[in-house]
């Protein structure tokens, strides 16, 4: 969020809100997801003309989708985040320092396991679906050797 807002104007209430959040955050911390990031609620107070915008860019779901683009489409990861931690089983935020032993940024690292488990979660809910619906997902598809469409 602190980078999107740094792209554009206006929104200054948001722009503290958030700047004066993670200047909370202790250095050399790991912090959860459930620990840094506002829930929207909290943040309604603060709308601006763009406010809509950038949350939703900010929001888990569009950084997963951005997190996959970069995966499949240009074979690398989002940001400067890396696994530091020995529970993989949230978001975190972790400090980054420069070549000079600054502390450079605040980055995000959604762990592997974290997207295991939504993809498993997905596939468990697909399947549930598909059999409540007594439909087989094959039958939308058309089979055969052919690489192009006929």
């Amino acid at each position: 969020m602190r980078y999107l807002l740094s792209k554009v104007q206006g929104c200054q209430d948001l722009k503290r809100e958030v700047d004066g959040r993670i200047n909370r955050w202790s250095h050399g911390a790991i912090l959860r997801s459930d620990e840094a990031d506002p829930h929207l609620n909290e943040l309604d107070r603060l709308r601006c003309g763009i406010w809509q915008d950038q949350i939703e860019r900010a929001k888990y779901p569009s950084l997963l989708w951005q997190m996959r683009n970069l995966a499949v489409h240009e074979f690398r990861s989002q940001g400067k985040g890396w696994a530091i931690s020995n529970d993989n089983s949230t978001p975190y935020y972790h400090g980054c320092m420069n070549h000079q032993g600054d502390f450079d940024s605040w980055e995000l690292y959604i762990p592997c396991e974290v997207i295991s488990d939504i993809v498993q979660k997905c596939s468990e809910k697909m399947k549930t679906e598909f059999e409540q619906q007594n439909r087989n997902p094959y039958d939308s598809f058309k089979f055969g050797s052919s690489w192009y469409d006929d």
